[in-house]
């Protein structure tokens, strides 16, 4: 029993140590990243240093419980994550001398019927999420606006 007890203390402050951003840009707390792209993968550095990501998560994308895959609504046990995820990009490169800059956002949802996504509009990402919106925008390149846009395009219609 006090070994039980112990281990929920060690977890319960485990967990709360972290509060706040950690050193690759992630905040758990607050569901979010801000930080480079490279560092993403919490490995600093690497491709993509100059790319600026910001990204958001409902609570069921990493809640522990999900990451097992169990939905507490259905009692479904599929072994990956439900919820949903935003992913702002941003970034620049040269053209004829010019510095050009462009941002690219996107949302993703759950949604195991791959068929589903796509009678939608959406599209299917790795086998049980879709993309129900995407923005690029690049003047130097001629990309302005939606590249997908599902109606309704809000997390609610899709938990």
């Amino acid at each position: 029993m006090k070994k039980a007890i112990l281990l929920v203390i060690f977890v319960a402050l485990s967990t709360s140590a972290f509060a706040g951003f950690d050193e690759f840009g992630y905040n758990y707390q607050a569901q979010t990243f801000n930080g480079r792209y490279c560092d993403f993968d919490r490995v600093l550095g690497g491709a993509f240093c100059d790319v600026h990501l910001s990204m958001k998560w409902s609570y069921d994308w990493l809640n522990p419980e999900k990451q097992r895959g169990c939905d507490r609504k259905t009692g479904v046990c599929s072994g990956i994550s439900t919820g949903w995820i935003t992913n702002h990009m941003r970034g620049e490169y040269m053209q004829d001398e010019k510095i050009c800059n462009w941002e690219w956002f996107v949302k993703i949802v759950y949604m195991p019927s791959q068929a589903n996504c796509v009678a939608i509009g959406g599209v299917p990402l790795w086998g049980a999420y879709c993309e129900i919106e995407s923005i690029y925008n690049d003047p130097c390149g001629g990309f302005h606006g939606p590249e997908v846009l599902v109606k309704p395009a809000g997390f609610g219609a899709y938990s």
